[in-house]
C-alpha cells in the first residue's frame, strides 16, 4: 500500500511539474502577467462584470500589464505576439459593455493567447 501511495505522489509530481502549461519557449514573465490579466478578464465576463465595477486591484493589475509592456520593443516572436494578443483582450474587455459579439471576439483572443502561451508557436508567422 505504501508503495502504491509513493507511487501515485511521484505522479501527481510529476505531472504538476510538467503542468504549468508554458512552453519552454515562451517567456515564463510574459507568460505569468499575460495569464494574470486574462484571468481578470475571464472571471469578469463569467460575472458580468463591466470594467467600471471592477475591484480596484484588478483594475491596477491589467493597467500596470499594458504599461509594462505596451511599448516593449525588445520583444520578438511568440512573445511579442502574446503580448499584442494579451493587451488586445485587456482593451477590448475595457472597452466592451459585454455584447455577447464583443464576448464572442475577447474569447476567441483569449483562446489563441493561451494556446500560444501552451504550445509556443506564434498564430502568425511574419509578425
Amino acid at each position: 500500500m505504501k508503495k502504491l501511495l509513493l507511487f501515485l505522489a511521484v505522479i501527481l509530481l510529476l505531472i504538476s511539474a510538467c503542468g504549468n502549461g508554458i512552453d519552454e519557449n515562451v517567456d515564463e514573465n510574459i507568460a505569468k502577467d499575460t495569464m494574470q490579466s486574462i484571468e481578470i478578464v475571464k472571471d469578469a465576463i463569467n460575472n458580468n462584470t463591466v470594467v467600471e465595477d471592477l475591484p480596484d486591484e484588478d483594475l491596477r493589475i491589467m493597467s500596470k500589464y499594458k504599461d509594462k509592456y505596451e511599448q516593449d520593443d525588445s520583444l520578438n516572436g511568440v512573445d511579442e505576439q502574446i503580448i499584442a494578443f494579451g493587451i488586445t483582450v485587456v482593451s477590448k474587455y475595457a472597452r466592451s459593455s459585454l455584447l455577447q459579439s464583443e464576448v464572442d471576439k475577447i474569447a476567441e483572443d483569449i483562446e489563441v493567447t493561451e494556446k500560444m502561451i501552451s504550445t509556443g508557436e506564434p498564430k502568425f508567422e511574419d509578425f
